[in-house]
């Protein structure tokens, strides 16, 4: 007769789930590329308008289980104690709200301007200023 060894600590729930996560996320990315791959067949643009609109659906709940996937194991490597990383070093939630603006505009800026800019340098245009 087998007996109960009480309930699974959160710390074994949260390696199990960050595993489980670590797993599937290479599914979800490769589906995404096959999805995305499929965009660029003549194929699809034979396609009738409303099989195009039902593959950006499906392409946009995709890209977003991928994300939720990736979020907690990014989240549980960023975060301290539980507190953010800037909260933990200065203490101040002001400073953190601020750091996490900050980062989130410089990454956006590098995902649409930098590539932006590249193009424009690669056909000798000049960029326009801001």
């Amino acid at each position: 007769m087998a007996t109960r060894s009480g309930p699974t600590p959160l710390s074994t729930k949260v390696e199990q789930m960050l595993t489980e996560a670590r797993v599937i996320i290479p599914g979800c990315q490769a589906l995404l590329g096959f999805q995305l791959i499929a965009m660029l067949t003549r194929a699809f643009d034979e396609l009738p308008i409303d099989a195009k609109i039902m593959h950006a659906a499906a392409l946009c709940c995709v890209t977003i289980a991928t994300i939720l996937l990736m979020t907690p194991a990014a989240r549980h490597r960023e975060a301290f104690g539980g507190d953010e990383v800037f909260l933990k070093i200065t203490h101040s939630i002001a400073i953190t709200i601020a750091a996490g603006v900050t980062l989130l505009l410089a990454m956006s800026l590098l995902w649409y301007l930098y590539p932006m800019w590249l193009r424009a340098r690669q056909e000798g245009l000049r960029f326009p200023a801001a």
